[in-house]
């Protein structure tokens, strides 16, 4: 555990009895005070809001302590219930103590407050210009993982990353996200973020685990390291980080802006069909795969997707089909699949008896050596395809066209079908 992890946040609670007579004193004070926070009080570098609470007994109403402290780095002294107190950030190497000096009548008790020494000084100074991320789920340890990604050109996506340095941090907070829509997006809470080398995800914490900087670079390949070290500060107006990697290099990354999470939008494109004229086959010899997801749309109608190719592995070359199917029956019963389906546009529209078209449904794909290429890749955005048993195998016929209006029309001849229950 680092240096600056050994000054925790927040005081325990002890019992410190302060002796007195309980007698009205030539101050005019009454009773005797009892100094119920732990000393010292420890801080890490960054500092924040410190307490100290008290009790009185036998006082005058009004009484309170006064306090006093001659360090200039404690600010803010204020005495009401408690007796309040700010911690600026540190900047010197050293470890530093403070002496708060609480009186009350002929009372005087000192309550010490210690402050961890600054980050290690730092060999790369990073200005992120992008923010981006994602609230991604309540975490077994019951805080909020919010996972951010700080650059200098943003990104599409958690996955999509170009020739720019970035630094992913998986964060945990204690504050829930509100409502989630597409008009209001996660917000990344203010907090400070010191790293958990178990990545149990307490509160406070960023999971070293889950958290990367990766460097990319022009030629194609990159650098990218776990964090060994660090602390990230979040404020209303951005982001501060102390960042250490694995080779012992310390980043300083600022950013200022919108703590909203999301990522750059991808325009839609006007077609995804790369046919360029009508596209006609008759495929033998192929292997059909049939899943059962059961209702995965939640409309009460079964789900099942019909693939076919010349082969499932490293070989897969030529054609791949994929039809996303719908039938009345919830029930997993590889006969009812056999029939002819009518395409539709939207989930909202599914009837049983229908596939769903167009690019978040049905695809003509282009494969070679088991990987999609940009070849063959046409989008089933409407028409019919039939599905007919034939010995122990099938013939799927696609009588459809793509989203430029091309024709998609032939055959695959499966001898071979395979039925999978995914629905479990």
């Amino acid at each position: 555990m680092k240096r600056f992890f050994a000054f925790a946040m927040v005081a325990m609670l002890a019992m410190v009895a302060c002796e007195n007579n309980g007698h009205d004193d030539a101050q005019g004070v009454s009773g005797t005070m009892t100094i119920t926070t732990e000393s010292p009080i420890n801080f890490s570098f960054v500092g924040g809001e410190g307490e100290i609470a008290y009790t009185l007994e036998g006082a005058k109403e009004g009484n309170k302590p006064t306090v006093e402290c001659a360090q200039e780095w404690i600010t803010n002294l204020t005495v009401a219930e408690t007796i309040t107190f700010n911690v600026e950030r540190s900047t010197v190497q050293e470890e530093r103590t403070a002496i708060l000096l609480v009186s009350y009548g002929e009372q005087e008790e000192q309550v010490f407050v210690k402050q961890g020494p600054a980050y290690a000084p730092t060999q790369v100074e990073a200005e992120a210009k992008a923010l981006n991320g994602e609230y991604i789920n309540k975490t077994s340890a019951g805080t909020y993982n919010y996972f951010i990604i700080l650059s200098e050109k943003g990104t599409t996506g958690w996955f999509d990353l170009y020739v720019d340095n970035y630094y992913r941090l998986s964060l945990c907070s204690d504050v829930a996200p509100a409502d989630l829509t597409p008009e209001s997006p996660s917000v990344l809470p203010v907090g400070v973020y010191y790293i958990d080398e178990l990545s149990m995800g307490g509160g406070g914490t960023f999971k070293q685990g889950s958290s990367w900087y990766v460097e990319c670079r022009a030629d194609g390949g990159f650098f990218e390291s776990q964090y060994s070290d660090g602390v990230v500060i979040v404020t209303e107006t951005g982001i501060e980080a102390f960042l250490t990697l694995t080779n012992g290099t310390v980043h300083h990354v600022t950013y200022e802006g919108s703590l909203d999470l999301g990522y750059i939008p991808i325009p839609e494109p006007d077609y995804y069909t790369s046919l360029t004229e009508d596209y006609t086959f008759e495929h033998n010899g192929f292997v059909s795969q049939i899943y059962y997801y059961g209702d995965l749309e939640n409309v009460g109608l079964g789900n099942w997707i019909i693939s076919a190719a010349n082969s499932y592995d490293a070989n897969m070359n030529g054609d791949y089909l994929k039809v996303d199917v719908y039938l009345d029956s919830l029930d997993y019963t590889p006969e009812l699949i056999y029939g002819e389906y009518d395409a539709v546009a939207t989930s909202a529209e599914l009837k049983g008896g229908n596939f769903l078209g167009g690019v978040f449904g049905s695809w003509l794909y282009g494969v070679e050596d088991g990987i999609l290429v940009n070849g063959t890749i046409a989008p089933l955005t409407a028409g019919k395809v039939k599905i007919e048993k034939s010995g122990n195998g099938a013939i799927i016929t696609v009588d459809c066209v793509d989203d430029l209006g091309h024709k998609v029309q032939g055959t695959f001849d499966c001898p071979t079908v395979e039925f999978y229950d995914l629905s479990k």
